[in-house]
């Protein structure tokens, strides 16, 4: 019985860490937008959250950190007001616990802890009631590192309404240039004293050394880890299997899915209770072909299994999907970079090459080769697999089954219109090449043509048989034309019939 009850303690506790990591990433990516849309206004800006708070989450403090760094850099000063009002201290009288939500939560849960249950309370109320204590401690830390502050415990919010307003007319601007100007991605404190006595400070506590020109693209966590490779103080340990492509995005832009790949048995597990977890992030960096950062993308995901599946899970791959946006269709450089528990890294890097063309010339995005697709409601306007309320998968590797039919999908963009039809006019020759030859065996089936997201693109799909074709590997290559202008470009990709 004993057993059983550890088990559900483990489970909500589980439970419980999820739910706020969730909750924490998703208030930490709003407001960190907001910083970005406001770093072109001039001067000081004030952004009031209305929050209650959510119970402190270790897994989200990356984006916490990036929300600060934005908001410093964009001269943000975020203020934090908890509607809640006059609460009662659980705890009773006396200061404020300072250890961790986990350790509280853990304490409380223990087998045989005295928690000081009283009535009909039981662990399961202790424990969310320890982590109910963390709840404000990372926005208060938000709001004092960006030079505002938090109101709490109080049921008048007109005060704190007049502090915002008072702040946003009085206040003094310091500057500085740190004597070391490494970019190193860590945060810098800064401290600011005054002679006069009695006075209370709030300014920013700090800046995060990202590099210039990069502050968008890269999160304090991103540039930390950049700089680390960079200098050799980080060194991966294995290297994962990595599959892009650069395509066109529902809402116009371009946008490139990734996936990556690990075995199973690379992936350090960490006891939790009966289950083993792994904390992973994964870091995805886009470069021209001078090497300057284009873009990134950050996704954190959480492993969990019972502690018997151990060996099942070494056997398998584990495989994690994300997309990076970029600006321009042009060849770009993939660095995927996974954090594994332990600060275990594995990393690896993919070409994706674009045909080149002049400014008057249309664009050619990469070729997804596919061999499954699904009815999708394509709600998100920036996945650049779904459109037409079909979605394609994008498999871990260009290795196909004889048995499967081959899915060819493209887009193009930048079409000149025809003067009379106002819409574009898209060729496309297909060809398929093993050591050289042209395959005859096999050619382009359910060929389609589909309008684009903008006026000027096209969307183009079609299949190929593969049981027409012997195993071995294969190249196909694609002539797209605009037949306005009557110019062309080449783009071809490589796979493997098994």
């Amino acid at each position: 019985m004993s057993a059983l009850i550890d088990r559900q303690i483990d489970t909500m506790r589980g439970y419980l860490s999820m739910q706020n990591t969730f909750q924490a990433r998703a208030v930490f990516t709003a407001l960190r937008a907001m910083c970005f849309a406001y770093r072109d206004l001039p001067g000081r800006k004030n952004v009031v959250l209305f929050s209650e708070g959510f119970l402190n989450s270790d897994d989200a403090r990356s984006e916490m950190e990036a929300v600060a760094e934005a908001a410093n850099r964009a001269n943000v000063a975020i203020y934090v007001i908890d509607p809640e009002g006059i609460e009662v201290n659980p705890n009773g009288g006396g200061n404020r616990p300072t250890d961790t939500m986990a350790a509280r939560i853990a304490e409380a849960g223990a087998p045989g802890a005295n928690v000081s249950q009283h009535g009909g309370e039981t662990k399961f109320d202790r424990i969310k009631v320890a982590g109910n204590m963390t709840r404000g401690d990372q926005l208060e830390w938000l709001a004092d590192t960006t030079g505002g502050l938090m109101v709490k415990r109080t049921n008048d919010l007109l005060p704190a309404f007049a502090k915002v307003l008072d702040d946003s007319r009085d206040y003094y601007t310091l500057a500085y240039s740190p004597q070391k100007s490494e970019a190193d991605g860590k945060f810098h404190s800064i401290k600011v004293e005054v002679s006069q006595h009695g006075l209370q400070l709030r300014y920013r506590k700090g800046y995060w050394a990202v590099p210039t020109g990069q502050a968008v693209a890269l999160s304090p966590f991103a540039a930390q880890l950049i700089a680390g490779l960079q200098s050799g103080s980080l060194k991966p340990s294995s290297a994962p299997e990595v599959q892009a492509q650069l395509l066109l995005t529902p809402d116009g832009h371009y946008s490139a899915p990734v996936s990556v790949s690990l075995p199973g048995n690379k992936i350090p597990l960490e006891k939790e209770g009966d289950e083993l977890k792994a904390a992973m992030t994964l870091l995805l960096v886009a470069r021209d072909a001078q090497g300057n950062i284009l873009s990134a993308a950050q996704r954190a995901w959480n492993v969990r299994i019972p502690s018997k599946e151990r060996g099942n899970f070494e056997k398998t791959t584990v495989t994690v999907h994300s997309q990076i946006p970029l600006a321009e269709l042009q060849t770009i450089s993939i660095d995927a970079i996974l954090q594994l528990p332990g600060n275990v890294l594995s990393r690896a890097a993919t070409m994706i090459q674009i045909p080149e063309s002049d400014k008057s010339a249309f664009g050619l995005t990469s070729i997804l080769l596919s061999d499954r697709a699904e009815q999708a409601t394509c709600s998100d306007p920036a996945d650049s697999l779904c459109f037409m309320n079909v979605r394609l998968n994008q498999p871990l590797n260009d290795k196909f089954s004889k048995s499967s039919r081959l899915i060819v999908y493209f887009a193009a963009k930048n079409l000149s219109l025809d003067p009379q039809t106002k819409k574009p006019r898209l060729g496309a020759a297909f060809s398929l090449k093993s050591n050289g030859a042209v395959v005859k065996t096999a050619s382009a089936e359910n060929l389609q043509s589909l309008p684009g997201p903008a006026p000027d693109s096209v969307l183009v799909l079609a299949e190929y048989d593969l049981k027409l074709l012997s195993p071995g590997t294969y190249t196909l290559q694609v002539t797209a034309s605009d037949l306005v202008k009557k110019t062309s470009l080449l783009q071809q990709s490589e796979f493997v019939v098994e």
